[in-house]
């Protein structure tokens, strides 16, 4: 199970991710663009659900799914890449989402120094600095 930085805090993570093993009931977060594939097979999902959206996916367009989603994970790819920060402010501010809003990437856990020496960033993070 891998750990994530929560309200300032190193804790476990509760949700997998599609393609993980997933028990029935699990809280799973599926792409995007899987959900918009099979809607039908994610609503009917036992457990909690989340999506995973990139830089160039358009939030207006899961207005109709927010209210049945948990978690919105929010992809920064990079460190240059800031499109996730007006993502979050969208989701947050002009459709009202109130479910956890998660960022992903190998970013954090380069620039934010409570995490840095807690994860380990991805191997192929040419961008690293020394700290």
């Amino acid at each position: 199970m891998r750990r994530i930085l929560r309200r300032r805090e190193i804790v476990m993570d509760d949700w997998i991710h599609l393609g993980e093993d997933a028990a029935d009931g699990a809280a799973l977060i599926v792409p995007l663009a899987e959900l918009r594939k099979d809607p039908g097979r994610w609503w009917q999902w036992s457990g909690r659900l989340g999506v995973r959206i990139t830089p160039i996916d358009r939030v207006e367009e899961l207005a109709e799914e927010l209210p049945r989603l948990d978690l919105v994970a929010v992809e920064f790819p990079s460190p240059s890449e800031g499109r996730g920060y007006s993502q979050g402010r969208m989701l947050r501010e002009r459709l009202g989402f109130r479910g956890e809003l998660r960022a992903v990437g190998g970013l954090f856990a380069e620039v934010n120094p409570v995490v840095r020496g807690h994860l380990t960033p991805p191997q192929n993070a040419s961008h690293r600095r020394s700290p």
